[in-house]
């Protein structure tokens, strides 16, 4: 089983330090990142905002994908330099937009689902189970995660990107 890292929708395996890779997955909720190391000369560069995944070469079964948010260049030589990258999973663009609204008292998944709907782009609610009614809700400027986490919080239930 070989792994693929794909950084801008190229393919830069042999450009990785696969042994460098780590990965901190959450089970739910927070955000998941990962740290790894590049090398390259001068070709290729990667860059703050790229998308990456990494999955596997065999069954395609993706570990990470996400989006890098800090890259750390180092000279190795004159030709060569080492790309230290941070990267955070969906939740980075999935908070991009502050929920501003009102609910009154209704089920939490159709709270969610509007939530997901008005204030995010490009994510599905499909899964989302029928949950239970909650009191009215308000948020002022409250990131999309921290919404539905309060939700969460509220039905002692989980939720994930």
């Amino acid at each position: 089983m070989g792994l693929e890292v794909a950084i801008a929708g190229t393919t830069r395996t042999t450009s990785c330090d696969v042994k460098s890779l780590l990965i901190t997955n959450t089970i739910t909720s927070n955000a998941s990142v990962m740290e790894l190391v590049a090398r390259s000369s001068g070709d290729w560069r990667p860059r703050a905002g790229n998308q990456i995944t990494v999955s596997t070469t065999s069954d395609a079964v993706r570990y990470f994908g996400g989006i890098v948010t800090r890259v750390a260049e180092q000279a190795v030589n004159r030709r060569e330099f080492r790309y230290t990258m941070s990267c955070n999973d969906w939740v980075f663009l999935f908070d991009r937009r502050l929920v501003a609204a009102n609910y009154g008292s209704s089920a939490a998944s159709a709270i969610v689902a509007d939530i997901v709907t008005t204030y995010t782009t490009g994510f599905s609610t499909a899964p989302i189970d029928v949950a239970p009614s909650v009191s009215a809700k308000r948020w002022d400027y409250a990131r999309p995660s921290e919404a539905i986490q309060q939700l969460a919080d509220e039905l002692q239930w989980h939720w994930f990107i």
